[in-house]
């Protein structure tokens, strides 16, 4: 597992004194490159606060404030789509109490127009963007002489072609005016076959345009992938980063079958850009026991070059795989116990350089030779602090007296395995 550092919150009179992030090396006003640092901004995506109270409320609230303790200056806070669950007067309520409440004045609000406010049924969901943030869903904005392009998405999911046409024009004045300095282009969707889970709710609209200009930097949200997934960043003709969630992750191959498999949380970026345009994203995990006291922030931060162009892209497809498998260690264990009316299985997690991402499990009965369950459960690398053992209940029922040879193998994020983890129980 990646080693982190936590971040803790204390009162606004020792703020300015404090900032854990020694992980990094830096301080609160330079960048790794000892570069000062001229734009610091939060980003977020998928919020979906709900019409009632809830926990994405609370962590919503909470990644603003720590916006606050994490930068110099907080400059903006991006939102990028389904800030709300589905559009609704109350869910707006909630954007805005909790923004009002949180928010300094000299912190610029970007908000970008998600698939789940076309949920709306009281208006028409575009103009009541409008009406309500002051500005269309297709907005250019400036903070600190950067620029942010926010495309909003259109009733039946769908991004336009004057949309694309729209980006192009302001994409060709900025470049061409400033050709070393990236371009903040936000968009709900991510661009197809880019970033995490593109291949499945991708969209190509945008591609011929963004495909011109390197020193577009497109921010997406609705995967819903874990933030530590290294497959949310992705560079080829331009740069793209998914910003995950602040509410339910999306975790491919593995089964899902009750609460106990229910990964949820949030998560959320710090973007920092220094004075030669280079940009670093920081990421972040909260702890929903402690929302403000346990945010964990992740080692590795990526680090964004636009000068060269594709050429100084560093984060191509496939850039975290070192050809290394997961194992487990020598003295790694395996039980199963009768818990209230289920069987459940425990082991303890494998290693590796790369994150273990799930893990196979096969459970044959020796007597009968007969295979009494397979599934895949994930690795639970999403929590701030992700357990040691793994825990998990299943399927079908086990004998009692009987000996079954269990096999686990850990899978990792690049998809190379390692060699099973094999036990005989006898179940009593």
């Amino acid at each position: 597992m990646n080693k982190h550092t936590i971040i803790l919150v204390i009162p606004l009179i020792l703020i300015t004194c404090m900032l854990f992030l020694s992980a990094c090396g830096q301080t609160d006003d330079e960048s790794p490159q000892g570069e000062e640092t001229v734009l610091e901004f939060l980003a977020v995506a998928d919020v979906h606060l709900k019409s009632y109270d809830s926990i994405e409320r609370d962590r919503f609230q909470a990644a603003i404030t720590l916006g606050y303790t994490l930068t110099d200056h907080l400059d903006a806070v991006v939102v990028n789509g389904d800030f709300t669950d589905g559009g609704h007067d109350p869910q707006y309520a909630a954007f805005k109490e909790i923004t009002d409440a949180t928010m300094q004045e000299d912190t610029a609000l970007i908000v970008n127009h998600g698939n789940h406010e076309n949920g709306r049924n009281e208006s028409d969901p575009h103009e009541y963007f409008r009406e309500f943030f002051g500005y269309s869903v297709d907005h250019v904005f400036e903070v600190n002489g950067y620029t942010f392009i926010s495309v909003g998405v259109h009733p039946g999911d769908q991004y336009t072609e004057n949309q694309a046409k729209w980006m192009d024009s302001k994409l060709s004045k900025l470049t061409e005016d400033d050709p070393l300095r990236p371009v903040f282009v936000l968009i709900h969707y991510p661009n197809y076959q880019t970033v995490f889970n593109s291949d499945k709710n991708g969209r190509t609209t945008f591609d011929p345009v963004l495909e011109k200009y390197p020193q577009s930097i497109v921010i997406s949200g609705h995967s819903h992938p874990p933030i530590q997934d290294p497959r949310i960043i992705h560079q080829d003709k331009f740069t793209s980063f998914n910003n995950t969630a602040m509410t339910y992750f999306y975790y491919e191959k593995a089964d899902f079958r009750g609460p106990e498999d229910t990964i949820s949380g949030g998560h959320f970026a710090i973007f920092k850009v220094n004075e030669q345009h280079q940009v670093t994203i920081e990421r972040y995990v909260m702890d929903d026991t402690d929302l403000l006291g346990k945010t964990v922030k992740l080692d590795l931060d990526y680090v964004i070059d636009v000068s060269q162009g594709t050429k100084g892209f560093t984060y191509h497809k496939g850039w975290h795989d070192d050809f290394t498998n997961p194992a487990f260690d020598s003295d790694a264990g395996i039980s199963l116990a009768r818990r209230e009316h289920a069987w459940t299985i425990s082991f303890d997690q494998a290693k590796g350089s790369q994150m273990v991402y799930y893990y196979i499990i096969e459970i044959i009965n020796e007597d009968t030779l007969m295979t009494q369950e397979i599934i895949k459960v994930h690795a639970s690398f999403h929590l701030a602090d992700p357990p040691n053992i793994i825990t998990r209940s299943l399927l079908n029922d086990l004998e009692f007296n009987t000996t079954y040879l269990v096999s686990i193998t850990a899978v990792n994020v690049s998809n190379r395995q390692s060699e099973p983890l094999v036990k005989t129980i006898t179940t009593s």
